[in-house]
This record gives structure tokens, C-alpha cells and sequence, in this order.
């Protein structure tokens, strides 16, 4: 009897086992293409207020506290009202909610630190914090890009990849800049937060 039940266990086992590994080898059914149009048009519309502070215009600033000292060639100036206490913390949590991990990581570093372009030229840091007040690099505010803002009721799928998973989406959306339309093709990642954008939209 004993071994009657030993044998039944060890085909259930097996049985479970090899469902388990059926399932496995299954690739999951693509992103649900209404889910990711929502997340799309939710992000492109959070990613204009990320763009203008890093990208754009940057947060309002006050020119009378321009100072180049002790920070090389660029002018820093302190940013204005209650903007001027915001953390780095803070600003890269508005970030992530948009964009992805990795692409998030990069702003930091550049917005933050800066990068050697080349040799001879430097990206210094778009905003530093002394103090517990945080400043902005004054040439890079006025000598930004131009605004780039997506109309999110043009937002369609253009590729979904078929990969387990299915967590990348690629949407298509038009977008305005100086006057021009131009249409765009935005990568879209799920992370464990969500959908977020995984290219540029400034």
C-alpha cells in the first residue's frame, strides 16, 4: 500500500513538473495594445514638465544670484521661491516616474555631474545644490532646446515585440516644435513601477 502511494506522488510530481516546463517554454501573449496607449499618453504628458527642467528652460531662477565661482566657465544662479530647497532627490523622483530606470540614471548623471563631450569640451551640470539651495547653470537655461509637445490624441501603436514577456512597446505620436509637426517614435518599457518611456521626447 505504501508503495502504491509512493508511485502516485512521484506521478503527480512528475505530472507537475512537466506542466510547469510546458508553461515555461510558452511565450506569454503580446502587451494589451489599450493599456499601453493610455500609459503613453499619461507619460508624454508627464514628460513635457520633465523636459522643461532638464532639457528646456529649466526652473525659474533668480539672475541677481549669478555667480561663476569655484564652478569653472558656467554661471550658476540660485533657483527662485520654493524651487530654490528642492532636493536632487526630488527632482529625479519626477524623472522616474517617467522614464526608465537606466534612461533615468543617465539624466542624473548629466543633469547632476556632467560629461566630457570630448577631449577638450565639457557638459557641466545643469543644476548643482550648495548649501541646501539649489542652483541652475544660467547658460545652458537660455541657450536650451527649443519645447517639443506631443498631441497625446495622436498617440498609435507602431510596433509591439513579441517577446516574453512583452514588455517593450514602441508607439508612434506627432509632435509640435517651432511651429512644425513632426512625428515620433517612442519606446515604452514595463518595469515593476509600470510602463515608462525608454527614448527621448524633448
Amino acid at each position: 500500500m505504501k508503495k502504491l502511494r509512493l508511485d502516485a506522488i512521484i506521478l503527480a510530481l512528475a505530472a507537475v513538473i512537466a506542466v510547469s516546463l510546458a508553461s515555461c517554454g510558452k511565450k506569454q501573449p503580446p502587451a494589451d495594445e489599450g493599456e499601453v496607449i493610455a500609459a503613453a499618453k499619461e507619460l508624454l504628458e508627464s514628460a513635457v514638465e520633465v523636459n522643461r527642467i532638464f532639457f528646456w528652460g529649466g526652473l525659474e531662477y533668480d539672475e541677481a544670484t549669478m555667480s561663476s565661482q569655484d564652478l569653472g566657465d558656467a554661471a550658476y544662479a540660485e533657483l527662485s521661491g520654493d524651487a530654490k530647497y528642492i532636493s536632487q532627490s526630488e527632482l529625479m523622483e519626477k524623472v522616474r516616474s517617467v522614464y526608465t530606470e537606466s534612461y533615468s540614471d543617465d539624466i542624473e548623471k548629466v543633469a547632476f555631474e556632467g560629461v566630457n563631450v570630448s577631449d577638450d569640451s565639457a557638459l557641466l551640470a545643469r543644476y548643482v545644490s550648495e548649501g541646501g539651495v539649489m542652483k541652475i547653470n544660467v547658460s545652458q537655461a537660455k541657450n536650451s532646446l527649443p519645447e517639443r509637445i506631443p498631441d497625446t490624441d495622436t498617440v498609435r501603436i507602431a510596433d509591439v515585440k513579441d517577446a516574453v514577456g512583452a514588455d517593450t512597446a514602441v508607439i508612434a505620436v506627432y509632435a509640435e516644435c517651432g511651429g512644425e509637426r513632426s512625428e515620433l517614435n517612442v519606446t515604452l518599457k514595463l518595469e515593476a513601477d509600470g510602463w515608462r518611456l525608454d527614448t527621448p521626447t524633448y
